[in-house]
């Protein structure tokens, strides 16, 4: 009766792997991802020093195996050459998680410009769902505040005359506190200030505002060479010299804890003769 009960114990068992085995050669479907987003607001940027924001959600219909990022430079012009790779194990027995992350940092002397970025999620089974994207390290900000990203802003030395629009827009962002408040303004090249004196009374302000109770805040200011008052808020300030020749355009932002971070410069040319 013993060795009976053994052997169907070993033949039970046998037949179990049997249909293991079979269950996994069939599952051939590739896991499905939802809401990738690579960079803040899926911006596909990064920044010297920071870290790169990745999120999506993945389910399987059986069990999801890892997922891997692999970073290479599209183009190297001998400076400080930086690769990325790395991959993360999904907990066993998981059919969806979602994935928030921001472990990948961008070293402070990584060459600026286009990267590709490889995302590869995979099931237990081996299936593989691939994403071949691009990505922009750009120049870091400083300080310790809200972080400020740059979507759209003049070329490099950009000429303004009178009755043209300067523009730039972009979006500061912060993990941990309220953004309390955002400066942009036009600097004159001309008047020697350090970034963390420049204010309302010695810029031309393309937008200026406060107290936003937000973690994160966008802006898109417009103002066009000659006009009267600049887009100081509460009160406009009168525009006394349009023509400031060499300029930059700077951004600063401030946390309700008080901690500032000031964007590079971005240089125009403004002759409003």
């Amino acid at each position: 009766m013993k060795r009976n009960l053994i052997l169907t114990s070993i033949f039970l068992f046998a037949i179990s792997l049997i249909f293991s085995c079979k269950k996994n050669d069939d599952d051939n479907q590739k896991p499905v991802v939802t809401g990738l987003e690579i960079g803040l607001d899926d911006s596909h940027e990064a920044h010297r020093g920071g870290d790169i924001h990745l999120e999506f959600e993945v389910t399987d219909d059986e069990e999801l195996g890892y997922y891997s990022v692999e970073i290479q430079p599209e183009t190297k012009t001998g400076g400080s050459t930086w690769t990325y790779q790395n991959r993360w194990d999904f907990d066993a027995g998981l059919r969806n998680a979602l994935v928030h992350s921001h472990e990948i940092t961008v070293p402070a002397d990584a060459e600026m410009g286009l990267y590709s970025f490889l995302l590869v999620v995979s099931d237990k089974a081996g299936n593989l769902l691939t994403f071949e994207e691009e990505i922009t390290v750009l120049e870091q900000s400083s300080g310790d505040g809200p972080e400020i990203h740059i979507e759209n802003h003049p070329e490099e030395n950009e000429v303004f005359v009178n009755d043209e629009e300067i523009s730039i827009s972009g979006h500061v962002h912060s993990e941990t506190s309220h953004i309390a408040g955002i400066f942009v303004g036009i600097v004159s090249e001309a008047a020697g200030l350090a970034d963390s004196l420049v204010n309302a009374s010695n810029a031309i302000v393309l937008y200026h505002q406060h107290d936003f109770e937000m973690f994160e805040v966008e802006f898109s200011p417009v103002i066009t060479v000659g006009a009267a008052q600049d887009n100081n808020y509460p009160v406009p300030n009168a525009v006394a010299d349009w023509n400031l020749g060499d300029a930059y355009i700077l951004v600063k932002s401030t946390d309700e804890e008080g901690n500032w971070s000031i964007s590079q410069h971005f240089h125009i040319k403004i002759n409003a003769k």
